[in-house]
């Protein structure tokens, strides 16, 4: 029996509860919605991590964070650690990945097992360096005429699916930036959810990126969004997920026509989510995916398909990035493939509804440093923090491993955690014995991971800082 082909789509920063497949007051994924209709649709699907380096090696490693040991700003895997592509490439399997985010790049290993690497996002940097050909560049971006790299990664893939053969099987990885700050929707997604004149969307756009560039103002209460400008942050950024879900149901539709959609095991997630200022966890906003485990950051959405395998459903059981590796290996029933991943990884052919979902966050040193660029006398220790989260369908519990308390959640009478009930109410003990028995396994975060910024080239550096990371 041939292997199916695999193609996982990672949506970069996309939180769940805006698309409108689950739930989402705006119909922000018309295309995306047909997918999960066709398909199964995890609905509490949870990222062991609160942004991305940690979140794609978990994605591509089974373990979590404190397993594979990148929790934050260097690149400090733990030696023994398994890619999955690595056994897919000596199953047969043809591999490449397309990526958008300079933190999933070969200077952070993911190239392992993979044929044939294209970072995407070096188009925008390397494209036009000066002259003429650089102010055009900017100028179509500024008009809103041009997008974070998703026309170019389809074309891409197709470009290697072409050159391909149909007896060998196919592994590619796609990671689409359009969701993540700064939000510039390509027109005309621009002003799909905005109100006013032409203009209206540029300088809202225009806003936003003072917005960006002020998060360390944000954060540390110098200055306070209002709800106006949430709104329109929130709008900007549907824009760009409604814009990435056309893409998206262009390169499905492509496939149907060249025989490729119904062999493929389609996995299509988020990395993490968005925070826009639901909460103040430290006492001041946050507009981004930081400093707290919230189901705004950590819930995403995950949705399968493969004929015969992942049906039209919803499953309401806990489901992780990690679950990815083992779920591969029950797919393609290989020896060559023994991927079991790491304490919270099990595969998605069978969901358990009483599995607890583990997460966490470790603040990255140069985080600290690129928000106190624009806040240099505040105190930002408060914003060091050391998290452990675990959750149930019904209940989460997060644990601040650096200052010894605890929160807790009644994800049914409050899915927008507003109400910390740890006085009032008792946690699930399956709860607690989850991060009892985390630390008891892995220590204490402290212990793990590194604390510099990696091994960066000059493109990696500048678009990380571009994105607000450096």
């Amino acid at each position: 029996m041939r292997k199916p082909n695999i193609l996982v789509v990672v949506m970069d920063t996309t939180r769940a509860d805006h698309l409108s497949c689950y739930g989402y007051g705006r119909e922000t994924t018309p295309n995306l919605d047909r997918f999960a209709d066709e398909g199964t649709r995890f609905e509490n699907a949870i990222s062991p991590a609160a942004w991305t380096l940690p979140a794609h090696m978990s994605l591509f490693s089974g373990l979590l964070p404190s397993e594979h040991g990148v929790l934050h700003g260097e690149y400090s895997q733990r030696d023994g650690v398994t890619m999955f592509p690595e056994q897919l490439s000596e199953a047969g399997y043809r591999t490449a990945a397309f990526s958008n985010n300079p933190w999933v790049s070969a200077s952070y290993g993911f190239d392992r097992g993979i044929d044939h690497f294209v970072d995407v996002y070096r188009e925008h940097v390397h494209k036009y360096k000066s002259g003429v050909g650089q102010m055009l560049t900017k100028l179509k971006k500024a008009l809103l005429l041009s997008d974070t790299g998703a026309a170019s990664t389809n074309r891409e893939l197709q470009t290697w699916l072409k050159a391909g053969d149909d007896e060998t099987p196919f592994f590619a990885f796609l990671n689409y930036m359009e969701p993540h700050q700064v939000y510039t929707p390509r027109r005309p997604y621009h002003r799909k959810y905005l109100d006013g004149g032409p203009l209206t969307p540029y300088r809202e756009v225009f806003k936003n990126r003072n917005i960006h560039r002020d998060r360390g103002k944000i954060f540390s209460g110098e200055r306070e969004l209002t709800s106006e400008e949430v709104d329109s942050m929130e709008a900007l950024y549907d824009g760009e997920l409604s814009y990435l879900d056309a893409k998206l149901g262009e390169l499905f539709e492509w496939m149907q026509s060249e025989g490729l959609y119904e062999d493929t095991f389609i996995l299509v997630v988020g990395d993490h989510g968005e925070e826009f200022c639901e909460h103040e966890p430290l006492g001041h906003q946050i507009v981004d995916h930081h400093f707290a485990l919230y189901d705004s950051i950590v819930r995403i959405p995950m949705m399968a398909r493969l004929p015969g395998v992942f049906k039209a459903d919803t499953v309401d059981a806990p489901v992780q990035l990690t679950d990815l590796p083992p779920t591969l290996s029950d797919l393609i029933e290989d020896p060559a493939v023994d991927l079991t991943g790491g304490m919270s990884a099990q595969s998605l052919c069978e969901p358990d509804p009483d599995r607890i979902a583990l997460s966490e966050y470790r603040t990255p040193p140069p985080q600290i440093a690129s928000l106190s660029e624009h806040a240099p006398s505040f105190d930002w220790s408060q914003y060091e923090v050391d998290l452990r989260m675990a959750r149930s369908r019904t209940q989460k519990l997060v644990h601040y491993c650096s200052r010894g308390r605890e929160e807790l959640y009644d994800l049914v009478a409050d899915p927008g955690e507003q109400r910390d009930v740890r006085g009032s109410d008792t946690p699930d003990e399956r709860l607690k014995d989850a991060l009892a028995a985390w630390d008891d396994a892995l220590g204490s975060p402290a212990s793990n991971g590194g604390v510099g910024p990696g091994q960066q080239d000059s493109d990696v550096q500048e678009h990380l800082k571009d994105l607000g990371y450096l």
